[in-house]
């Protein structure tokens, strides 16, 4: 499920594509979005881009680019201030890069939620810990 920043990306990225003329689709699939035709991804942060300390990506959008699928990255920085900054590699740049893999596991939080036991129910808001 996407995040609000990230949503707020895509949204500044799209509207700086379309006033230059380009076309944007915005797709929910491997890739956020097709630009004038081609997939790309967009990664967001509030801070100025010097301060990136890493990116994801799903294991579906690192095989695309090792299968040779081109795609571009576009990167929305500074998310948080009057001008954000706005960045975009190949994904033949990407692949230059060595990426640290690591994998964690996930499960549904339906499931989870059958078989938690309550210790405090949340509408319970006059209860604290200490009691």
């Amino acid at each position: 499920m996407p995040h609000k920043i990230e949503e707020q990306g895509i949204q500044v990225l799209t509207d700086f594509l379309k006033k230059r003329g380009r076309h944007v689709e915005r797709i929910k699939k491997t890739f956020d979005i097709r630009v004038d035709g081609k997939l790309a991804e967009v990664k967001t942060t509030r801070q100025k881009i010097e301060k990136l300390g890493f990116v994801g990506f799903t294991k579906n959008q690192f095989e695309a680019g090792q299968k040779g699928e081109e795609f571009d990255v576009y990167f929305v920085s500074s998310l948080s201030e009057d001008r954000p900054g706005i960045f975009k590699m190949t994904s033949r740049e990407l692949l230059e890069i060595e990426p640290t893999i690591i994998t964690h596991y996930e499960y549904p939080g339906n499931s989870l939620r059958k078989r938690m036991e309550v210790l405090i129910p949340e509408s319970s808001q006059g209860d604290t810990l200490n009691q």
